[in-house]
């Protein structure tokens, strides 16, 4: 029987194991446009397949001209909706770079002085750094510099109150950086949530609000919006990857955390934002916003600068959607990528895109993240639910054993000390999978997990609990009675 399961055991081993590939896209052959639009194709339809992706809007401006703008698979799989230019997706991080806009407006119309510390506008924002005040700037915040460290996000709670995102920053209030502000580069959300809350403070409008009069509406962007309660019709249904496939998920609505990653738009909305940020169509009252090569930490107002390709980039992650945006304004080149999974190979598509755009080699895409661990956690489910069954039979064996009188108990020193060493392990194992997110994430709990990784983590992590305990009680129970 033990040969039995140890031989399931590895088979899971080889199993796991084999999920750990490396992926090369093919390199295109350069040849007439239709060709090498096929070639874009099908790297598209291949790197979809390997993430599991549903759908992909993609977008692709090359020397100031739109080459390609294409749905791929579906916006809803069940219902066979296909992905077109009209199909919206919620961004994700690709909103900070509204939020910065904006943010640069008001600077421009003096509501706003970016080397003017947050507290200048919010009072009771204070904040510390090793345990003497600080003074965070707004330039601070666009340059991710302020000293409020990648964590600080996983304690604020979702919640659709009117006066969420002000909720939100007000729990980073007498916070203690971890790095005097303008120092370092650390990244996170909450750097972009305060610039929401200025932008309504100043303002005297919701940050919704605010952005549709002041951004969208200027910018020609009619489709574009920060997320409600009530969704739009044509938004694409989000999906999470889970026991091996994408399975429709909903996220709660909630305004906490709107100015960071909250922008629904669509593919004919994503062509003039692309553009405009390219320098190819110009609005009057509005100039892109973008790090240079004298950006100090390479990031500023929601974008990222590639030092060595020189080109400007960022993704966009929700737990049912993600999205990447590449371009290149001196060449007028980009390429937007859109999905409805939370996926790296959507960052892999317009990578590889951009790099043959500019007639280079694209390079390899390793295997996804999430796929990677629903695969395995999905093979511990498989296969710890079948040794539980097979362990329940055992140990209702032992217990008839016991009842009949052919084990009884002895309780000699050798068997009790390993019995209370088998209790003692598991014992930890329980507290160990309770801080176990902490260990992944600072400050995160296993809901956060829950949240942003496929739901079998959990499910995963709870059958092998199961199975170990199991182990242990049928373990100790034939130790202490014997035959």
């Amino acid at each position: 029987m033990f040969r039995r399961i140890w031989i399931l055991l590895l088979l899971f081993l080889v199993l796991t194991a084999s999920y750990t590939q490396v992926y090369a896209d093919p390199q295109p052959q350069h040849g007439d446009s239709e060709d090498f639009k096929l070639q874009i194709e099908q790297l598209v339809r291949t790197n979809m397949a390997k993430g599991k992706i549903p759908g992909i809007y993609l977008l692709v401006v090359k020397n100031g001209q739109t080459t390609m703008s294409k749905g791929f698979g579906y916006s809803d799989k069940k219902a066979k909706l296909r992905v077109t230019a009209e199909t919206e997706f919620q961004l994700g991080s690709l909103s900070k770079a509204f939020t910065g806009l904006a943010v640069t407006h008001l600077a421009e119309e003096h509501q706003l002085e970016l080397e003017k510390g947050v507290s200048s506008y919010l009072p009771w924002f204070q904040v510390r750094y090793r345990q003497a005040p600080a003074e965070i700037t707004l330039h601070q915040l666009m340059e991710q510099t302020s000293g409020l460290g990648t964590e600080t996000f996983v304690g604020i709670s979702a919640s659709s109150d009117k006066d969420a995102l002000e909720r939100g920053v007000r729990t980073l209030a007498n916070a203690s950086l971890s790095s005097a502000p303008g120092e370092k580069y650390a990244y996170s959300n909450v750097n972009f949530n305060i610039l929401g809350l200025l932008i309504e403070k100043v303002s005297g409008q919701s940050y919704s609000n605010y952005m549709n009069e002041h951004i969208f509406k200027p910018l020609g962007l009619s489709k574009t919006s920060v997320r409600e309660e009530r969704l739009p019709q044509n938004l694409a249904t989000g999906y999470k990857v889970s026991f091996f496939g994408a399975r429709p998920y909903s996220v709660p609505f909630s305004l906490s955390q709107a100015p960071s990653g909250s922008i629904i738009t669509n593919g004919e909305d994503m062509t003039k934002w692309l553009r405009f940020n390219l320098g190819i169509d110009s609005v009057d009252g509005y100039k892109a916003v973008h790090p240079t090569d004298t950006t100090p930490f390479d990031y500023y107002g929601g974008w990222k600068l590639d030092a060595k390709s020189n080109q400007i980039q960022h993704e966009g992650n929700l737990e049912n959607y993600s999205s990447f945006i590449v371009m290149d304004p001196k060449e007028k080149t980009g390429v937007v990528v859109l999905a409805n999974l939370n996926s790296t190979y959507t960052t892999t598509i317009g990578e590889g895109i951009m790099s043959w755009l500019q007639g280079h080699l694209a390079e390899s895409g390793n295997s996804d993240t999430y796929l990677l661990t629903d695969q395995i956690a999905s093979s511990i489910i498989l296969i710890m639910s079948v040794l539980i069954l097979v362990f329940l039979w055992l140990l209702w064996n032992t217990m008839m054993a016991i009842r009949s009188g052919r084990r009884t108990l002895r309780m000699r020193t050798p068997q009790v000390v390993l019995s209370i060493l088998l209790l003692s392990v598991l014992a930890f194992l329980y507290v160990l999978t309770v801080q176990l997110p902490t260990f992944i994430y600072p400050n995160a709990d296993w809901s956060f997990i829950n949240d942003w990784m496929p739901n079998t983590t959990l499910y995963g992590v709870l059958v092998l609990l199961g199975f170990l305990t199991l182990l242990t009680i049928h373990a100790v129970a034939r130790l202490t009675f014997r035959k």
